[in-house]
């Protein structure tokens, strides 16, 4: 008896304490997604319905839609590689209006680790080309040119994520001179780190102090990008900042008689780099897929950064160039 009465009791006492958080979940609610659109779910006296809310973004310590992030370019670097690949990205991107690319995606062919082409020779030439640093190792020069490489982008220098440091690649004048001599076509590229407009001016310094009279045929091409692995000095730094940053650095670049651009995958041009302001720069995309993602306009593809190329004894960045027909 004394079993049954506290059965009893319990079953109670648990029916109270359910119509308790009933009453104290009424004006709550409860995630159950990221995306375009947030389903949060309403209980009420066992009631349920889901409400759509847009997802948020961190700025400075406040909130605000992806769209409104891809349109003023709030988003911070050590949050932007946390951005959703396909809803998020889809949000912001139907928040842009940025010059679009006129290529057909079904004329992209070729192999996944290797040589790519374009089929659509009415409209583009394109050519396969890769880009390396001091940690691409010793390079055979002659071997890449004769497996049918045209171009290469050499890093330069780069900037240290920490302590901000200017610091020149260890095989820049080894690779510039091979590449020239084997008879590649070269541009070369620095990995930025700047704060503000005044280190971009720096960097371009740094470059063009470095290039000397150097001839390139291909863009001098500044590289920002997040740090996703360690503490970066430009965690806080926004899009907004990148893309001034980025002009900086083209602009004086170009008057010193180079050609410019910048580098970016899909993310970056989102919520990142304003692309309009930057109209007038060669753009360097980066994805590693089969066809490009982007909608938006680019002159070379980063595809791969697992290539095979004969000469190279480490996997290498594989590129292609697209090149209007007159």
């Amino acid at each position: 008896m004394k079993g049954i009465k506290a059965v009893l009791i319990a079953l109670v006492f648990g029916a109270a304490i359910g119509l308790f958080f009933a009453i104290v979940t009424e004006g709550g609610f409860i995630s159950s997604g990221t995306g375009v659109k947030q389903i949060f779910t309403w209980k009420k006296f066992g009631e349920t319905r889901e409400e759509e809310k847009e997802p948020e973004v961190a700025d400075g310590g406040e909130t605000q839609s992806i769209e409104e992030a891809a349109e003023e370019k709030s988003t911070q670097a050590a949050s932007v590689d946390d951005v959703d690949m396909t809803q998020e990205l889809q949000s912001g991107m139907d928040a842009l209006d940025y010059p679009l690319h006129d290529y057909d995606l079904s004329a992209f062919d070729g192999e996944e680790n290797g040589p790519r082409y374009y089929a659509d020779t009415e409209h583009y030439i394109s050519r396969f080309g890769i880009d390396v640093s001091e940690h691409n190792g010793q390079i055979d020069w002659e071997q890449v040119r004769l497996a049918g490489y045209s171009f290469a982008f050499i890093r330069l220098g780069y900037r240290g994520y920490e302590e901000g440091k200017l610091n020149l690649d260890a095989r820049f004048y080894e690779n510039l001179e091979g590449a020239k001599a084997a008879g590649l076509d070269v541009g070369v590229y620095f990995f930025a780190q700047a704060l503000d407009r005044e280190e971009a001016i720096s960097e371009a310094e740094f470059v063009l102090e470095h290039l000397g009279d150097t001839e390139l045929q291909l863009p001098v091409i500044y590289d920002p990008e997040a740090i996703p692995f360690d503490e970066a000095r430009t965690d806080q730094t926004t899009g907004t900042q990148f893309s001034e940053n980025t002009k900086v650095f083209c602009d004086a670049i170009r008057a010193s008689g180079y050609e410019a651009g910048y580098y970016a995958n899909l993310k970056w041009e989102v919520f990142m780099m304003d692309m309009n302001l930057l109209d007038d720069y060669t753009v360097w995309y980066a994805g590693y897929e089969a066809v490009p993602s982007t909608p938006y306009r680019f002159s070379f593809w980063q595809y791969s950064d697992q290539g095979a190329v004969p000469g190279i004894s480490a996997a290498t960045d594989l590129n292609l160039q697209m090149i209007p027909v007159e």
